[in-house]
């Protein structure tokens, strides 16, 4: 019977047709790329009948890597442009024949955008990309020249067990991005990564060329691929696959068995804290404001995830599912990086010690979300991650349900509630997928996805849930489901940067007069800079950074006032002699904007340590350094960013047998994360290490670290998780301070308040000075903590610090007066001068 349609349909029909027609007619990689973002951009809906188990997922190679022989006609077709039209298949004439496949793969179904929730992973969506059914797809694999593969090892054994390949195809299913990627494992050269942009072509492969190479690249010369699929019966799931690479080298094939459908498998835990309001299942359908598409039902993350192809690993239902004991912390309780850190330190420990190995097994995969009432820093702050634990990779997800984010604008008491429920599941998909990798969206973006901002995008906060469809944009789909296990970081950085191409560029900035300029410092005595410029540190001496973001133009310009605390920052760290590396932090923040207005000459200022972070971008052993840093800003709705100038550091040799030898015990990721947090109740062992550092190195800098580490916590209370609490459950004890121990630390710390500011640098003795006087005042020793700020900030004019940065730091969240602070502030490291 034939459809009828309407003339919307026929436009975006024709549309289709066109441009396959001219994906097949026009050579070169650029149509294919144009071919593949259009199967995406036309709405496209889901055939009658039985529905077709999808393509996308995961193969494992079954032949061995010998060279196959080619056909002459295959060899031929190989050796053209990538996009010519196929062996046996005329340019331009299957223009009627992929009409009618079309045709026949848009039949069925009523017009308009895929909804987002239309079924699980596994079975192909509206968006599958198929031309025609199972069967003529069979039929045009078959009639296909393949090359025969060579069997490695001889008599069909499989392959061998010193490699190892895996395909992955996302060509179909739920938002496909139309990528092919691969790895491959050989011994001895090691391991390659490959990413490909396909197009469907009309002999029913898939083609497109290789963007993106990681690893040994020389073993892989190929620069083409084409893969088809062996899927007899649509409605059943696919045997494998048949690889084609080509371009740059003589063409080789591999065969594919087909494994599972999902990309990428992830274990999440989550957990909430007593009396902490949590939403862990939403129905999108319970606020007005939404696309009119979105299904009546019920969402969880594990739902959005695994509609995505990223299969969830839950934990089975025990006692710890049961809420945290708030305990002695109570629900309102405002935590601390250091304290939310510890928590999560204790609660992986315990994970491998109470029978719950099997969650914990593959650590890179492993998530924590905490849900949590408010930060200490206050709420504005919505979300922390913290990264990289122990022996595995591993990541802590915070929620702060009690965040402004969860305030309605409107009094109505039904309406705040939809509103608060849907802005704590948002949150809670947001840092999900922070905590897989994910970076947050630019400010002022039109993007619609997860991982954008929406207080900063474009058409406010209303704008933004107006489109959101609880889904991620094609870009980070493909990182989700193409990125290696161990990526080299972002793209396009400024680690892909040699020095001279970074000084041309900041040549040509200061020539645009662009009104924000960024600035690298390090505080150093006069006597620890040598003649070339270069800041000299000890060994095992925390290097110290202070950033600043300076308006050096004539009008005041509006800035968020955490922006140098956000992923807008980059900066990459260059040993001498060793490829740069990024720096990254191990604890990172996301919230809404705070809009602060920086007149002439005012300025932005973080402290941050570069010998701590996660990764290789560090400053720790003995060498030479080039610190590179940058910013991006939109100013006006105009993209820009500033380039700090390099700064050169060179950390010194041991000066004794004795300073080496405890150097083994300092350089562990432990000491790093106890000096990075500024203290820890849980990491006995690294607390023990900074104690020998000091008795051993007393006259070396790092005793003065050491000792300002170990002060926060031994001189107030603070929040820590039990193991066990009554019944078997988990519950928060609060820890009590060590007054005697307390006094000689700080003694030992800011005893000489002007060495002090010259070993930490002026933010970041402020920021140490606020939390330790915090504490004694939370131990009741108001007296002390006031002490204790008036010799800060009297060395702070001694060193000829501007009026305006001392009255900015007595200003911030611990002020100078007698009175208990409140810990509902700003950020300490990021001052307004």
């Amino acid at each position: 019977m034939p459809v009828e349609r309407n003339v919307e349909q026929s436009g975006a029909f024709d549309e289709l047709v066109e441009r396959v027609k001219d994906q097949i007619t026009r050579p070169g990689t650029e149509s294919d790329r144009r071919a593949a973002e259009a199967l995406a951009a036309v709405p496209r809906r889901i055939p009658a009948g039985p529905r077709h188990v999808q393509a996308s997922g995961v193969y494992r190679r079954t032949d061995g890597p010998g060279r196959e022989q080619l056909s002459d006609e295959q060899r031929r077709f190989e050796s053209q442009e990538p996009g010519a039209p196929g062996p046996g298949i005329a340019a331009g004439g299957p223009g009627p024949r992929i009409a009618q496949a079309v045709a026949q793969a848009l039949t069925g179904g009523t017009a308009g955008p895929q909804p987002p929730f239309e079924q699980p992973f596994g079975t192909a969506s509206a968006q599958s990309g198929q031309f025609g059914d199972g069967a003529g797809r069979a039929a045009q694999q078959a009639a296909s020249l393949r090359p025969r593969p060579e069997p490695f090892p001889p008599l069909g054994q499989g392959p061998s067990p010193y490699s190892r390949e895996e395909l992955r195809l996302d060509i179909d299913g739920n938002a496909p991005t139309y990528t092919v990627s691969g790895t491959r494992f050989r011994l001895p050269s090691g391991t390659v990564h490959w990413t490909a942009r396909v197009a469907p072509r009309p002999d029913g492969t898939w083609s497109g060329p290789i963007e993106y190479k990681q690893g040994d690249t020389a073993a892989l010369p190929h620069g083409y691929v084409s893969v088809s699929v062996d899927q007899p019966v649509p409605w059943q799931q696919p045997i494998g696959a048949h690889l084609v690479f080509s371009a740059g080298a003589a063409p080789i094939s591999c065969e594919y068995r087909y494994e599972h459908a999902y990309f990428r498998e992830v274990g999440i835990e989550t957990d909430a804290l007593q009396g902490i309001p949590s939403v862990r299942a939403y129905a999108p359908a319970s606020h007005p404001q939404r696309p009119a598409e979105l299904p009546d039902t019920v969402l969880t993350v594990a739902d959005v995830l695994t509609r995505l192809g990223i299969k969830v690993r839950q934990r089975t239902p025990d006692p710890r599912h049961e809420p945290i004991d708030s305990g002695e912390a109570g629900s309102d309780h405002k935590w601390t990086s250091a304290e939310l850190h510890d928590a999560m330190q204790k609660h992986f420990e315990k994970g491998y010690t109470a029978g719950h190995e099997q969650h914990h097994e593959d650590g890179r995969n492993q998530i924590w979300t905490l849900i949590a009432g408010e930060h200490e820093y206050g709420p504005m702050l919505t979300g922390l991650q913290i990264d990289t634990l122990g022996r595995s990779e591993r990541r802590a997800s915070i929620v702060f349900a009690n965040s402004a984010a969860a305030q309605s604008p409107v009094e109505d008491e039904y309406e705040h509630a939809a509103f608060a429920q849907r802005m704590r599941f948002f949150q809670l998909l947001h840092e999900t997928g922070r905590a897989l990798g994910l970076p947050r969206r630019p400010e002022h973006s039109d993007s619609r996805s997860i991982m954008a901002n929406p207080w900063s995008a474009r058409g406010g906060l209303e704008g933004y849930f107006d489109g959101f469809r609880y889904q991620f944009d094609p870009d980070e789909l493909r990182f989700l489901r193409h990125a290696p296990e161990q990526p080299e970081g972002r793209t396009a950085g400024l680690e892909q940067l040699d020095h001279h191409t970074f000084e041309q560029m900041r040549r040509e900035q200061r020539r645009r007069r662009q009104p924000l300029e960024l600035g690298v410092r390090l505080r150093r005595p006069k006597e620890r800079i040598d003649r070339t410029g270069r800041y000299r540190y000890a060994m095992l001496e925390p290097v110290i950074a202070e950033l600043r973001l300076r308006n050096r133009g004539f009008s005041p310009v509006v800035v968020d006032r955490d922006l140098l605390d956000s992923p807008a920052v980059d900066i990459v760290i260059a040993r001498e002699g060793s490829a740069p590396k990024q720096w990254t932090p191990y604890c990172s923040y996301s919230g809404a904007p705070r809009p602060v207005v920086l007149r002439p000459g005012e300025s932005l200022q973080r402290a941050v340590q570069l010998s701590t972070g996660t990764g290789e971008g560090r400053i720790d052993e003995p060498g030479r350094y080039t610190v590179y840093a940058a910013v991006s800003t939109e100013l006006a709705g105009e993209d820009g960013g500033s380039l700090a100038a390099p700064v050169q550091v060179h950390v010194e040799r041991p000066v004794s047998r004795q300073h080496e030898r405890i150097g083994d015990d300092i350089l562990t990721g432990d000491v790093r994360r106890v000096l990075a947090f500024a203290g820890s109740r849980v990491l006995t062992g690294a607390n023990e290490v900074l104690r020998e550092a000091m008795k051993q190195l007393p006259d070396q800098p790092i005793a003065q670290h050491a000792a300002a580490a170990l002060a926060v916590p031994a001189a107030g209370p603070g929040a820590v998780l039990e193991d066990e609490g009554p019944g078997g459950k988990r519950r928060v004890r609060i820890q009590r301070p060590d007054g005697k121990a307390a006094g000689q630390l700080i003694s030992t710390a800011y005893g000489d308040m002007g060495r002090a500011a010259d070993t930490f640098g002026n933010v970041r003795l402020a920021e140490l000075v606020a939390r330790t006087s915090a504490a004694l005042s939370d131990a009741g020793d108001a007296k002390g903590a006031q002490d204790l700020q008036q010799k800060c900030a009297k060395a702070l004019r001694d060193r000829g610090v501007p009026q305006q940065v001392a009255e900015e730091i007595k200003k911030s969240r611990f002020g100078y007066s007698e009175a208990v602070p409140e810990k509902s502030a700003p950020k300490p490291s990021s001052m307004h001068k």
